[in-house]
């Protein structure tokens, strides 16, 4: 039975023999470029290397594995990039043969030189010869030679934004708005308020104020006891009370309401006029608070009201408004009419334009006026009575 697999099986041992022959087969493995074993295992088309990459080797897997830009013939670009700007070293004290005749460095030509061109060259003058540059030799490979990020200084980046972000901080803090992170919960008052309560103002109310489902009319079914809310918008009779919160407009609410807008404004803008300022005791701008200043924002409140309304008194003498009737002069015009055809032309009759001039002036006995005639040998304007050509002259046609 062994006979026969045998036959059929390539490389089958028997486990009688499996001792010197297996021991045989291991020294024939197959080794690699490097002196590695390969598993025979392994398909061909695996273990050998593409015709374009084959050099002539043994089978290998390194074709398989991911090459560095080293294997590759490159140099690692990562860290090492063109040092723009850098010099070798001191500069020379005398000129070398074969160095840029304008600058003195050796390495660059004289066309290829970057500085200013000199009215005599450092070949000649041998003063101010410039260092080398440093001149790198960076062999990149076909991705990092497209790569548009290679070489790019993510330090100086850095450095450029900390400088412009600590020059907006500077300006902050000179206008004393910095914001920076508040430490002590006390000086933070969002952090000492209690967190449990609810900021939800859907059932927030004036608690001296009857709620709205005990002024209701308790027959009518109208509260629902699960959302605690009116199933309507009804107000009860009499009471005045509506299903959502509302601004009191009675008393001196609203002028308090403007009272208040007009300090956030001056704390805003500061829009009060130095005479002012000096009939309050030169009070600052931002010191106009309604709350801790009571008196004196309403002292200029009560200026600023005073002052628009003089400038507006002052408009309406020197203009007018709407309530005046209009003078009699502006009242007193002709009523102009023009007819019309179907075709968009003036129906009425065109005034003949009047000249400053005399016309229609006959002179000396003429019919007809000068410049009526026209000599053409002469050239010359004359009467068409007589076609004399002299403008004083009488005239001699027959009459």
């Amino acid at each position: 039975m062994s006979d026969q697999i045998a036959k059929n099986v390539p490389n089958f041992i028997p486990m009688g023999q499996a001792g010197g022959e297996r021991v045989k087969q291991d020294e024939t493995t197959e080794l690699d470029a490097e002196g590695k074993p390969i598993n025979p295992h392994i398909p061909q088309f695996i273990s050998k290397a593409p015709w374009y990459l084959d050099s002539g080797a043994k089978s290998s897997l390194k074709h398989q594995r991911l090459s560095t830009e080293k294997d590759l013939g490159g140099t690692e670009t990562k860290n090492n990039w063109y040092r723009r700007g850098e010099r070798l070293g001191p500069a020379a004290t005398k000129y070398r043969k074969g160095a840029c005749e304008n600058c003195g460095a050796s390495t660059h030509q004289t066309k290829d030189c970057l500085e200013r061109p000199r009215k005599i060259g450092a070949k000649w003058s041998g003063r101010d010869i410039q260092a080398d540059e440093v001149v790198q030799d960076i062999q990149t490979t076909w991705d990092s030679k497209r790569d548009r990020a290679n070489g790019y200084d993510f330090d100086n980046h850095a450095a450029i934004l900390k400088a412009s972000f600590d020059r907006v901080e500077a300006l902050r803090a000179e206008r004393g708005q910095h914001d920076g992170v508040v430490e002590d919960d006390e000086s933070n008052p969002q952090s000492v308020a209690d967190q449990t309560k609810s900021t939800s103002n859907s059932h927030m109310r004036i608690r001296e104020d009857t709620a709205s489902y005990l002024a209701k009319d308790r027959e009518n079914d109208s509260y629902d006891p699960k959302t605690r809310a009116m199933k309507d918008a009804v107000p009860s009779a009499g009471t005045g009370i509506d299903k959502k919160d509302f601004t009191r407009g009675s008393g001196d609410a609203a002028a308090f309401t403007k009272l208040q807008a007009f300090a956030w404004n001056e704390q805003a803008t500061g829009s009060t006029t130095d005479e002012q300022k000096k009939k309050i005791g030169q009070v600052p701008f931002g010191d106009v608070h309604a709350q801790a200043t009571p008196s004196h924002a309403a002292l200029l409140y009560k200026e600023r009201l005073a002052a628009k309304a003089a400038e507006k008194a002052g408009i309406l003498d020197r203009y007018g408004n709407d309530t005046q009737a209009l003078p009699s002069h502006l009242l007193d015009v002709a009523n102009d009419e023009k007819v019309y055809s179907k075709e968009g032309l003036l129906l009425t009759p065109k005034h003949v334009v009047r000249s400053r001039y005399n016309e229609d002036v006959l002179l000396n006995g003429h019919t007809s006026v000068w410049g009526s005639w026209y000599d053409i040998e002469t050239a010359q304007w004359g009467f068409k009575c007589c076609r004399n050509t002299l403008k004083n002259a009488y005239c001699t046609a027959d009459k």
